[in-house]
């Protein structure tokens, strides 16, 4: 063996350990073994040939630089979640050309969405227990300051009431299957992107000339870096500013 990746997590994230496993694999010449999880949303191109290692491999975890630091030839394993999106948007062109991913115009039918409407990404799901939404008021900013024709709401819950909070603005709400909504929010040139490595790859992916995203103080959150496309916000977790359990 040589670099073996360590899958947790879903989608987003799993997406995040190929990536990051075969940058690292690519860099060093080395030979990855590790594939992209099955998913209906995109796949991966074969992997690049590479020298092959045995013996006890170095297991690397969250908090190694693996794509800054220098490394020795020789066994890894890549155990983390690696939420470092400068490593990934500094490699865009090379993601790129070892990710298969529909067509934007593909993707849904055309003349569905125009250059005047806003896409607008919330996780509920999982992150309602866990109290992790964002609060309402971060949208609002956003949403103010953003003109729009129609706004649409992608969202994995769509019947829950934290999104009364928008009935006012009329909203679509969007919620059909991971895939669709994948590729969905990939048409829109304006995308306001949640704490979720799903939206953050859907924007990554997209055409979007504006993409806002979350920072907070959480260790969770994982948002693009400031760039050309990218406002990043300050912002809070329902449990910070209601800390009831």
């Amino acid at each position: 063996m040589t670099v073996q990746v360590i899958y947790e997590g879903r989608f987003g994230n799993n997406l995040l350990q190929y990536v990051c496993g075969r940058l690292f694999a690519e860099r060093w010449g080395l030979h990855l073994e590790a594939t992209l999880p099955k998913n209906d949303i995109l796949y991966a191109t074969p992997n690049a040939p590479g020298t092959k290692f045995s013996g006890s491999p170095r297991v690397l975890r969250d908090g190694v630089n693996v794509l800054d630091d220098k490394f020795t030839p020789g066994p890894y394993v890549l155990w983390g979640y690696w939420c470092q999106s400068r490593w990934y948007e500094a490699a865009r062109q090379k993601i790129l050309s070892f990710i298969r991913i529909p067509a934007v115009e593909a993707a849904n039918e055309r003349g569905l969405v125009s250059d005047r409407d806003l896409c607008m990404h919330v996780r509920l799901g999982d992150y309602v227990p866990a109290r992790a939404m964002i609060q309402p008021e971060w949208y609002d900013a956003i949403l103010d300051t953003e003109k729009h024709e129609r706004l649409y709401i992608v969202t994995d819950t769509p019947d829950h009431p934290y999104l009364d909070h928008w009935k006012a603005r009329k909203p679509t709400i969007v919620s059909r299957n991971p895939a669709s909504d994948f590729h969905f929010m990939r048409q829109f040139k304006r995308i306001i992107c949640s704490n979720s490595t799903f939206c953050w790859w859907a924007c990554f992916f997209s055409h979007a000339y504006r993409i806002h995203t979350y920072r907070g103080t959480d260790m969770m959150q994982f948002s693009m870096s400031e760039g050309p496309r990218n406002v990043i916000h300050d912002g809070k977790l329902i449990r910070e500013v209601d800390p009831r359990p």
